[in-house]
């Protein structure tokens, strides 16, 4: 019977907070205090983001709901039609039967979106140079793992169960899950490259949930500076835009900031990891 993440994660939140107080407990001096303040961050700092390409995000922006794989694949059809499955496969790409493997595993994971805990850089940006950073001040069903949930936790065409017991925790138990994963990074880091040991390219802490991801639902846009001046030196034509893609990006580009500038949401340049 497919287990229910979010009360399993609920549940294991005592355990979390335990082991992240263990850890913290034995740490001293220098390492104490920045444990300690790497535990703020999280608290206070950290959103969900997600990431996506300028194009989607713009849609998004303009009024389009962002769907998860399964909500695309309905479009094409009912479940199980040749319809579906087709789109499924076209949009997981790779990534087809791991994610079919985790969500057969859980109760009700076609709905499951995903996103990366952020604590202020511009996201994973092989999923999209664009990172929507979310409210999520309603949703029920928010639960966190320490890496990615098919990466991690699918393996030989199986879920490893156990590992994401240990390891789940609610959106409340972030400090204690990053704190886990992270200490000993934490403590040889300067504090200004903690928002990349929690979220980059390589490594994130993934964020599982469940509840609508409209324009409404968006705190603001982040795109790194480089990413930035690469669009604007396209749109200037200093650099040429030698492939079709190029044109569409500034065109993508543009739509996010009058998008923005439309609907006050913030549109942030953070510095590049």
């Amino acid at each position: 019977m497919p287990v229910d993440l979010f009360e399993l994660a609920r549940e294991k939140a005592p355990a979390l907070a335990d082991r992240c107080q263990e850890i913290v407990d034995a740490k001293q001096g220098d390492d104490r205090a920045a444990i300690d303040a790497f535990g703020a961050m999280l608290q206070q700092a950290a959103c969900v983001g997600v990431n996506m390409h300028p194009a989607r995000l713009a849609a998004l922006l303009e009024g389009e709901p962002y769907l998860n794989a399964h909500e695309l694949a309905a479009r094409q059809g009912a479940e199980d039609s040749q319809e579906y499955e087709a789109e499924l496969r076209r949009v997981l790409k790779s990534w087809y039967d791991a994610r079919v493997t985790f969500t057969t595993a859980y109760a009700g994971a076609k709905e499951f979106k995903y996103g990366a805990a952020n604590t202020g850089n511009a996201g994973a940006l092989h999923y999209g140079a664009g990172c929507a950073i979310l409210k999520h001040q309603d949703w029920a069903s928010l639960a966190v793992l320490p890496h990615d949930s098919l990466v991690g936790y699918v393996r030989d065409g199986a879920v490893a169960a156990d590992d994401i017991q240990a390891d789940v925790g609610p959106w409340e138990s972030r400090r204690d899950v990053a704190t886990i994963k992270l200490h000993g990074d934490a403590c040889d880091s300067d504090e200004t490259r903690w928002p990349r040991l929690v979220c980059s390219d390589e490594e994130y802490i993934e964020a599982i949930f469940v509840g609508a991801v409209t324009v409404d639902e968006v705190r603001e846009v982040r795109f790194t500076a480089q990413e930035r001046q690469d669009s604007w030196e396209l749109a200037m034509g200093l650099t040429a835009a030698s492939l079709r893609d190029d044109v569409e990006h500034v065109h993508a580009m543009h739509r996010v900031e009058e998008a923005t500038t439309l609907r006050g949401i913030p549109l942030e340049t953070v510095p590049d990891d």
